[in-house]
Order: structure tokens, then sequence, then C-alpha cells
């Protein structure tokens, strides 16, 4: 496959593996395969989220708590939008 028809097939693979996306790793899993949180705050985090509406996704509950910064959540989308996509899984 040439380069051009690598970068015209990547928008189609994208839109793809977005309608799958429910194959993707979730985000507390990779907080935590990356140091960033374990299971008992990702837990708790979980919790938060369902009992309150203050804190509707999970990100804003771990950055209330200050258990994730928003870089680390960032990088961990990015991380996650990567591998949906089948690149390269650079944390």
């Amino acid at each position: 496959m040439s380069v051009r028809e690598r970068c015209e097939s990547r928008p189609e693979r994208l839109r793809r593996s977005l309608k799958d996306h429910h194959h993707k790793q979730p985000l507390g899993q990779i907080l935590i395969e990356k140091g960033v949180i374990d299971e008992e705050k990702l837990e708790l985090a979980l919790l938060a989220q369902k009992q309150a509406e203050e804190y509707p996704l999970l990100s804003e509950a771990l950055a209330a708590r200050g258990w994730a910064s928003s870089e680390d959540i960032r990088r961990a989308i990015g991380y996650q939008a990567r591998a949906a996509v089948g690149m390269k899984e650079d944390w």
C-alpha cells in the first residue's frame, strides 16, 4: 500500500473504529496500568460518578479528588484514541 493510499484510508479506518468504540480500553483501566490511580480510587470515582450528577464524567470525578491531573487524563485519552485506530500505543 502506498503512502497516499494509507493516508486516504486513514479517515475511513478512524470512522469505523469510532463506530466500534465499545472495543476500546476503558479510561480507568489505562490510568491503572500507567500507575496514575489504583483500583480502589477507580472504584470510588465510579461510585461518585453514579451517585452524583456533579461529576458526569469519570475524568471529572478523578480530577476533582486530585487523583489524576488534567495532563494524565489527556494522555490517557490520547492513548485510548490511538489504540482505537490501531496506531502505536505510546504513553
